[in-house]
């Protein structure tokens, strides 16, 4: 049974190593009011972003684990719809959303060949 279990875990993880990852690079211009101890949060949501804009609604999720600092940031992504959105923290407070963006990463095309005989 084990060797049935690690044969099992070794095929799914030969599977997700294969999965294909797409690039999401978002940049963003700084506020008016941001100063050198401003940073940022991102957020994202794994679906087309909703016609109004707004932020209510599907659950986000926060993509960064540290503040960002930089005007930038990178997320590896799956093939899928995804929109995100935006925060400035300044003094421990965090700003209302920014305007949504998104798009959609496509999976990658299939190679094939035909032989006739």
């Amino acid at each position: 049974m084990r060797s049935k279990l690690l044969a099992f875990f070794l095929l799914a993880t030969a599977a997700l190593a294969q999965t294909p990852s797409h690039t999401a690079t978002l940049t963003w211009p700084a506020p008016h009011d941001a100063s050198a101890s401003t940073t940022y949060n991102v957020y994202y949501v794994a679906a087309s972003c909703p016609a109004n804009g707004s932020t209510t609604g599907p659950t986000w999720i926060k993509a960064n684990t540290a503040p960002i600092s930089a005007l930038t940031f990178v997320q590896t992504i799956p093939a899928g719809n995804y929109c995100w959105y935006v925060t400035q923290v300044a003094n421990g407070m965090e700003s209302l959303p920014s305007n949504t963006a998104g798009g959609t990463a496509k999976p990658g095309s299939v190679t094939f060949s035909v032989t006739i005989n």
